[in-house]
């Protein structure tokens, strides 16, 4: 897999070129109007902007400007480059990852390029572009390992609101049916119409509207009864006896407190769950959740689960994914200075709530 160079939308240099910390907004802004100005152009519309790119600079200085879509270029020439490398056989399979993207940007516009070359090049069964970056190793060991078995489980799709699918996912670009979909494809799994015919459940916990995200902190706007239809669709799963994973996109950046709540109210055991997800974007969540899923179901079918280590890897999720980022993230920002001991009387309770859940002391 290989990642199409990120445009984060914020003035910061952590992870970005120096430059990032004081021009980082601004060639966000750039490349979301070079975009939507080639887009319209090539629609022909009568109102597409005219100019040059002198026009879209805001104040970005030239030097930095033109390293900037460096950068890109010698990213986009590497992933043509491992196009030829699939081409000529020395790849098996392929996933480009578009990580912080939304519906404009030059990364978006390099997606769609790929998107067009793995068409003409008709290598539509082995490459694919995806939203999301940091699960996808966990989708192609799933994918890998399907195709080592010869398998390819399907996998039936509840959301928790009705209109969950439409709602668009953050940071994806895209809404939330389409990135589910991009997820079962890089698990090598297929999805199922019928959920008594499927081998896998996932239930997917979305937004009835608007996401939320726990660093902006922005409320996601979601209904009363969506936790209760999803444990219920839980509970039919157990009663049935069908292998169910959880991923919970309602928020960005973790879980949705009430669900979470509301999970640990219901179940005293939850080493049933075959994956779970509600970290960062919901393409990592989504990615992350199902990617287990697969895997554990897989291993079980081959004679190979090692129930104890997957039982870490769930705890370690919800410690991390609910207990961590939806609740004492935002203490540890509060509190500015952080010193190992505070950080530990805060997790303190979540984690004696969570271990005896998964059976681990």
């Amino acid at each position: 897999f290989s990642s199409i160079l990120r445009i984060p939308a914020y003035d910061g240099s952590e992870e970005e070129p120096d430059y990032w910390a004081r021009y980082g907004q601004r060639l966000y802004r750039y490349s979301v109007e070079r975009h939507r100005r080639d887009a319209e152009a090539q629609a022909g519309s009568p109102e597409a902007p005219r100019g040059d790119d002198a026009s879209l600079r805001d104040g970005i200085p030239l030097a930095v400007l033109e390293d900037f879509l460096a950068r890109r270029t010698r990213n986009f020439l590497a992933n043509q480059s491992h196009l030829d490398s699939l081409a000529m056989g020395r790849l098996a399979s392929l996933a480009f990852c578009q990580d912080d993207t939304g519906p404009f940007g030059l990364n978006v516009q390099e997606a769609e390029r790929l998107a067009e070359l793995i068409r003409v090049r008709r290598l539509g069964g082995q490459a694919h572009v995806q939203t999301g970056a940091d699960e996808v190793a966990v989708t192609l060991a799933a994918r890998w390992f399907a195709r080592q078995r010869g398998e390819a489980p399907r996998v039936w799709v509840g959301y928790s609101h009705p209109c969950g699918g439409e709602a668009m996912a953050l940071f994806d670009g895209v809404p939330v049916a389409r990135v589910v979909a991009q997820r079962i494809a890089a698990c090598g799994a297929v999805a199922a119409e019928d959920p008594a015919q499927a081998d896998l459940w996932w239930w997917v916990h979305a937004p009835a509207d608007r996401m939320g995200d726990h660093c902006k902190p922005l409320k996601a706007r979601t209904e009363a009864d969506q936790a209760e239809r999803l444990l219920a669709g839980l509970e039919d799963a157990r009663r049935m006896g069908k292998p169910c994973a959880l991923a919970d996109v309602a928020y960005a950046n973790g879980a949705d407190p009430a669900l979470a709540t509301a999970l640990l109210a219901r179940f005293s055991d939850l080493r049933w769950l075959y994956g779970y997800g509600a970290w960062n974007t919901p393409g990592n969540a989504l990615g992350s959740s199902l990617g287990m899923a697969v895997l554990r179901w897989l291993a079980e079918r081959a004679g190979t689960f090692r129930a104890q280590e997957f039982h870490k890897a769930l705890f370690v999720r919800f410690a991390d994914d609910w207990l961590y980022q939806a609740e004492v993230r935002y203490r540890v920002r509060q509190a500015g200075d952080l010193d190992e001991a505070r950080l530990d009387a805060w997790m303190a309770d979540g984690l004696a709530l969570l271990k005896p859940r998964f059976g681990l002391e």
